[in-house]
């Protein structure tokens, strides 16, 4: 089952909402709208999408000042925007790109450039998600190696005095106690180890690589 990315659309007019609404449904997308800046980013606190449609002209808050907003919290290889604007707007385009826009389209839409657009953006993000999810695993190893490593000494001290309590029994019970001690200090050096352990297991991987590899923009038709 190819992965299907999410994507919002910011857009106060009616009819260019439904439009891209339509279409970009219609090549697979999980696509939602909201009309105004505020409800945008509302909408990305709750669950933010793979890529953001902006238009910049929006009454009340405009789009440069929903991408100010957005670039507080998630940076372009996070959440890609892509600026949607009227011709004659390219002013409000440098600054958009200036402040952290991943690209623009000019209105009326295009759909074929859209989706070649919106296709760079999506396969940068996952495949940025992809380098990161490879170090964390290779810093993972690296972590179980040492772990071993930290684990082999006390588990390897242990098992040689409790095999010599037991062939040759000290003398007195102030050597048992003594190897004894020895046993449970090495014991709670392994209990470290396995605490740091299991602090470890509590980062889930994230799917980047099934992403990459489920994602594939449909191809327009021309």
């Amino acid at each position: 089952m190819r992965y299907k990315p999410r994507i919002l659309i910011a857009e106060d007019d009616p009819m260019s909402q439904d439009m891209l609404l339509r279409r970009l449904t219609s090549r697979g997308f999980r696509v939602s709208a909201v009309s105004d800046g505020p409800a945008c980013i509302r909408s990305i606190e709750i669950q933010p999408p793979d890529l953001l449609l902006l238009d910049i002209q929006m009454p009340g808050m405009s789009g440069l000042d929903v991408l100010k907003e957005i670039r507080k919290h998630f940076p372009q290889d996070t959440l890609p925007i892509i600026l949607v604007t009227a011709l004659g707007e390219t002013e409000d385009v440098i600054k958009g790109l200036d402040s952290g826009a991943n690209d623009y389209i000019i209105k009326p839409v295009n759909l074929p450039v859209l989706l070649a657009r919106m296709n760079v953006s999506l396969k940068s993000k996952f495949g940025i998600g992809l380098l990161m999810e490879a170090e964390r695993q290779r810093v993972l190893v690296e972590t179980l190696k040492e772990a071993c490593h930290q684990l082999a000494q006390p588990m390897t001290a242990v098992m040689v005095t409790l095999e010599g309590l037991i062939r040759h029994p000290p003398d007195t019970m102030e050597d048992v106690q003594r190897d004894l001690a020895d046993v449970l200090r090495w014991a709670g050096e392994v209990g470290d180890v396995i605490h740091r352990m299991q602090k470890v297991g509590t980062h889930r991987p994230v799917s980047y690589i099934e992403r990459l590899e489920m994602f594939d923009v449909e191809e327009p038709t021309h």
